[in-house]
């Protein structure tokens, strides 16, 4: 079955290259990962051969929020016709990985994800830890028990896991 926040995060991270700094691609993505239109999405069923998606992708720091944006634009083609388009964005944290991303028809959101908590979740000898994200950036605890029901010490102020 389609999966709406599936196709948006593949849009908006695309086939990210692994090397640093800025940097500005292309990518051709399957048209079933677009959020078209019923006659459109008719129309690309009847002509799989004819319809393609061109996606041109562009990777810039963003200081003010220490992340990378990457940001894209998918023209929808059928038959060297451009009938659609849609632009996708991504935020990526060195160390945090994709923080948000989102995907916007004609100037509508259609899927918008933020990541708000990670962690990991307590097991034998696995101790639990989660970090939230707000506005003023992350904050996290470590919580859990050890195999011998030992209580684990507090962190020290500011220390997070990994």
């Amino acid at each position: 079955p389609p999966d709406p926040f599936l196709d948006a995060f593949i849009l908006s991270v695309g086939l990210t290259p692994l090397i640093d700094g800025e940097f500005e691609w292309t990518d051709q993505p399957s048209p079933r990962l677009l959020p078209l239109p019923a006659w459109l999405a008719a129309l690309v069923w009847l002509v799989p051969p004819l319809a393609t998606v061109e996606s041109c992708y562009r990777r810039v720091w963003d200081g003010g929020a220490m992340a990378w944006k990457q940001t894209g634009r998918h023209h929808l083609i059928v038959a060297g016709w451009r009938p659609w388009t849609c632009e996708t964005s991504a935020t990526l944290a060195e160390g945090g990985g994709i923080m948000s991303f989102f995907i916007e028809v004609g100037g509508t959101r259609r899927v918008k994800a933020d990541l708000i908590w990670y962690g990991c979740k307590s097991d034998t000898g696995i101790c639990s830890w989660d970090v939230s994200i707000g506005p003023d950036g992350p904050a996290g605890k470590w919580s859990g028990r050890l195999d011998s029901n030992q209580r684990l010490p507090a962190p020290k102020a500011g220390a997070l896991p990994g």
